[in-house]
């Protein structure tokens, strides 16, 4: 039995693209727990589309900050080029999984990470380790399915 159903998010740029076949499968393994998988990035989310079915990676929802930033009329485009304010930026994530209650996301960019009011875990590449606290960090180097199921026995 696995605790009720998580939503995880994953960024696209130093966490899926650090190993592409190792999340698409944890990504595969959780939705088949019934779990949600939401790619969160910066990129435009056409480009994340190509790149992740390029992969064979599959989410069930994709959300770029780019975009988002757009739709909110954030972006400013002058001769040298598109300016966002460095806040709304940083901040976009950690807005965009609170309100549509992310139990957990995964970046490897800590600056982002200092904006969430929901579980955002640093994933460091090196080591696979996804810290959530001092004492608490997830092992990205185990098995997909046995990360999984940690991730599940810390989230419940």
């Amino acid at each position: 039995m696995h605790p009720s159903k998580l939503k995880i998010g994953l960024d696209y740029h130093g966490v899926i693209d650090s190993d592409y076949e190792y999340f698409a499968e944890f990504a595969a393994f959780a939705r088949s727990r019934g779990h949600r998988i939401y790619v969160i990035s910066g990129a435009p989310k056409v480009a994340l589309c190509n790149e992740l079915s390029q992969h064979n990676f599959t989410a069930d929802f994709l959300f770029s900050v780019l975009d988002y930033c757009m739709a909110l009329g954030l972006i400013v485009q002058d001769t040298s080029g598109i300016k966002i304010d460095d806040r709304a930026w940083n901040r976009a994530k950690a807005e965009f999984c609170f309100y549509n209650q992310i139990n957990l996301h995964i970046d490897d960019n800590q600056q982002y990470c200092n904006y969430f009011s929901t579980i955002c875990c640093c994933f460091n590449g090196f080591d696979r380790f996804c810290r959530i606290s001092e004492n608490l960090i997830l092992d990205f180097s185990l098995p997909p399915d046995n990360a999984l199921i940690m991730l599940e026995k810390v989230l419940k």
